[in-house]
């Protein structure tokens, strides 16, 4: 992933954390070898961060 083009580059988690409301993913799915796998890896990556205890209470809506 460049991070040429683009403001913020990190794992859905880390965005999370850091107090994002929407997180637009593309590039990680469409470009990948195996999709699939790769959309496995983001949702454990959300999931984890939202069962995190710094997470815990902040009401995050996920639509996926």
């Amino acid at each position: 992933l460049s991070k040429d083009d683009q403001k913020r580059v990190g794992d859905p988690g880390e965005a999370l954390r850091d107090g994002a409301d929407f997180l637009v993913l593309g590039r990680p799915i469409t470009a990948s070898r195996d999709p699939a796998k790769n959309l496995e890896k983001i949702t454990d990556q959300i999931l984890s961060s939202l069962n995190s205890e710094k997470d815990k209470g902040k009401g995050k809506n996920i639509i996926l």
